[in-house]
Formats: C-alpha cells, structure tokens, sequence
C-alpha cells in the first residue's frame, strides 16, 4: 500500500512540474453564472499551483495579480459606427444577437455562433501552448477561429450549446417556436461544416457529467473527437460544514423547525423546475412543519409554505453557511449537466433530492447523499422528498466523500494530466 501510494505522489509530482511549464488560457463568455463560476474555480486551483494560467474574458474589473484578464472593448472602424447610427448590425455579433431577438423563442434563452472578432490577436491568446474553452457563447467567433487557431484545443462544455445550434439544452430547443427551432438547425449544421476541416487530434472535449459527454459523443459536430470526463472542482475550505445555529443566525432563520433549500440563478427559469418542486411542497402532510428557503433572484410561490427569500447570494462563503443552515437541498432540474448546487451542498453535508434530468444524478449515491427521484415529475418529485424526510444522514459522512470528489485540487490535477498529454502536439 505504501508503494502505491509513494507511486501516486510522484506521478502527480511529475504531472505538477509538466504543469508549471504550460503556459493555458482558459476563454470564457463570463467568469458569473454556472458555467463561469465553474470555469473560475478550475483557474484559481492551477494559478495556486503556480501554473501559468490566465482567465481571459469580457468581464471589467478582473484582477490580473489573480491571473485575470479582460478583453478591451471592442473597436469600431467608421464605417461600422456609421451603421449602428443608422440602426443597422456593424458587426457579427450584433447581427446574431438582433436575428435572435426578432425569433419566437418563447422566452427561451439561446445564442449564435458570432464572436470578437479580434480575440486571436489578444497576447494571452498568441503566447498561450493550450486553449481551454468553457461557456463562450457570443465570444467565440466560429467563422474564424478554428480556421486560424495554432495551438491544441480543449473544450470543457458547460452545456449542449456548442454542438446544438442556437440553444443550450433540449428542453430549451423543445419550448421553441418553429422558426427558432428551424434555424437552430441550419446553425448546427453549418457547425459541423466548420469543425469538419479541424484535426481529430486537435480538440479534446471534457465534459464535467458522463451524461452530457455521451450526448457530445452521439453529436454530428463533436462526436469524432477524443472526450474526457472532468467533474467540477470546488473550494473545500469554504463549502465545507458549518455550524447550523450560527448559520440560522446569521441568515435570520428559525432554529426550531426543519428546513428545505431551494437554488437557482433564476428561480421561476422553467429548466430549473422549480415549479414542479413548487407543485410537489404543496401535497397535503408531504414534510409537515418544513419551511422553504428560497435562493436566487426573482420569486416561485410554493403555496402553503412559509417561505424564507433570500434574494441572490453572490459570496460562496454566504452560500456555505446558507447550505449548513438547512437540512435538505431540492434540485428539481428538467435537464441539467452537473449543477454547482448539488456538489456545493454535499460538499457542506446537506444531503439532496434530485432529478433524472441530465447529470443530476452522478454525483448522488443514494441513501447516503441523499435520493433520485424516480420519475421527472411532480409525483416521482414528492415520493422522493418524503423518502429523503425519513433517512438519518450523517452529514459528516455526506461531506467528507464529497470533498474527496470534488475538491479542486482533484478537478485540477486531472486537467494538468490532459495538458500533459497534449504538450506531444505543440
């Protein structure tokens, strides 16, 4: 055993010295939402390693001591003002954004394949020996950048987008008007047109659940290329357990009743299903006595339940604290990839209730992490609700597996081994 693990220690030394002589920049839309935050934690766990990592994308404010860096604003040349001052699209991007707006979406978000067009000639970009895409939809310009692109690629998908055409999940596409669903797929076919030119061994996609990574593999657009599978890492210092009546406390929750936490950057976002955990916390003596506390902007009334609302909360740390102040997580997701929420929440021991929908249920070993809901639906949704109700988790237990998983680290030393194995094709 101790051979093994003497093995283990220097072959992540060696991954860690490849490491530290790459030079990755990771592209991303916006370090904010999901996909960003994700995105974020895998660069903040390589810079600590001291690895030459640079975040580049369009937010202001980014700290490059932190390994940051923002993409100026976009120039114009005349001619492009003189077109957005009579009202017509000056550049790619604008003109995908316009098309999609004049769509019936029915209030589905999607977007196009339009970029900034001078994202290769930023110097992160030029003096980087690997690429690592993450969510860049409305930064990445398709009709240029795989043609021009030098250097191997990785692509870590955050969801379906970039081998579906305009729209992020199925269930988006599916509550789309015909015309929306129409040019979805002329956009996912001319997206197969312009990766069919690049090198197999050019892009390496990573997928965080086993789910989404087979629906890229059964893809015409992504399908031929080599896939990994990456969960997502977190801080295990911040979301770990917390003392539960410090947390009540802080958050002004009642310290005597049992409490259920629902999360979602918007919490009336249909994929979200928020309505079914809604529809399914209004069954008459389904968790008698539990109150809601609700996380996220916007509102969903859960009828008959006393509701705690908490708005948005930005702070991981704020959101720790708020997992350790309630005993059980719903996360009711039609379709999703690996959701923050739920690794968050075990990472904190809270256990959870989850969906089928998507990779939902990867993280969750059911009687110790929480239950699987067997159906996606509001009764599949209440049977396991009440299930998880009857269970003495350890919450102990539930963290300290999580933790082992999910850490970071973890997550990081993974991509530093897929870095290495592509330092062959610089």
């Amino acid at each position: 055993m101790e051979l093994v693990r003497q093995v283990m220690i220097q072959s992540e030394n060696k991954t860690m010295a490849i490491g530290r002589g790459l030079r990755i920049c990771h592209l991303a839309t916006t370090r904010l939402g999901g996909a960003g935050i994700a995105a974020s934690r895998l660069h903040d766990a390589l810079f600590r390693q001291a690895v030459a990592s640079t975040f580049l994308t369009e937010d202001r404010g980014a700290r490059g001591d932190l390994g940051y860096a923002a993409l100026p604003p976009e120039t114009r040349t005349w001619f492009q003002r003189l077109r957005s001052r009579l009202g017509m699209a000056s550049s790619d991007r604008q003109r995908w954004t316009r098309q999609l707006e004049s769509l019936d979406r029915n209030g589905v978000f999607a977007s196009g394949p339009g970029g900034r067009d001078d994202l290769l000639h930023d110097l992160h970009v030029q003096q980087a020996d690997i690429l690592n895409l993450h969510w860049v939809a409305g930064f990445l310009p398709w009709s240029v950048f795989f043609r021009q692109v030098r250097q191997p690629l990785v692509w870590t998908l955050h969801d379906m987008q970039p081998f579906k055409g305009i729209f992020h999940y199925s269930v988006d596409r599916d509550r789309a008007g015909a015309a929306a669903r129409q040019l979805g797929e002329r956009v996912r076919l001319w997206k197969r047109q312009v990766l069919a030119d690049v090198a197999r061994q050019k892009l390496t996609i990573v997928t965080p659940s086993r789910w989404l990574g087979q629906q890229s593999q059964a893809s015409e657009v992504l399908g031929r290329f080599p896939h990994r599978v990456i969960p997502y890492g977190l801080n295990t210092d911040v979301f770990r357990p917390w003392p539960r009546a410090i947390a009540r406390q802080l958050f002004g929750l009642p310290q005597d009743c049992r409490l259920v936490l629902v999360v979602a950057e918007r919490l009336d976002d249909y994929r979200k299903g928020l309505d079914l955990a809604a529809a399914a916390l209004e069954t008459s003596g389904l968790l008698p006595g539990w109150e809601v506390v609700a996380a996220g902007a916007g509102s969903m009334r859960f009828a008959g339940r006393t509701v705690h609302a908490m708005g948005s909360v930005p702070d991981p740390r704020l959101m720790a604290l708020l997992f350790s102040a309630v005993d059980l997580v719903l996360v009711p997701s039609r379709e999703d990839n690996l959701p923050n929420v739920i690794l968050e929440s075990l990472c904190c021991g809270t256990p959870v209730v989850v969906t089928q929908g998507g990779g939902c249920p990867e993280p969750v070993i059911e009687g110790r992490d929480g239950v699987v809901s067997r159906s996606l639906d509001v009764r599949g949704l209440k049977d396991a609700v009440a299930e998880a109700a009857d269970i003495a988790f350890d919450r102990e237990v539930i963290s300290a597996a999580a933790a082992a998983r999910y850490d970071q680290s973890v997550a990081a030393f993974a991509y530093l081994q897929l870095y290495g194995s592509l330092v062959g094709d610089l």
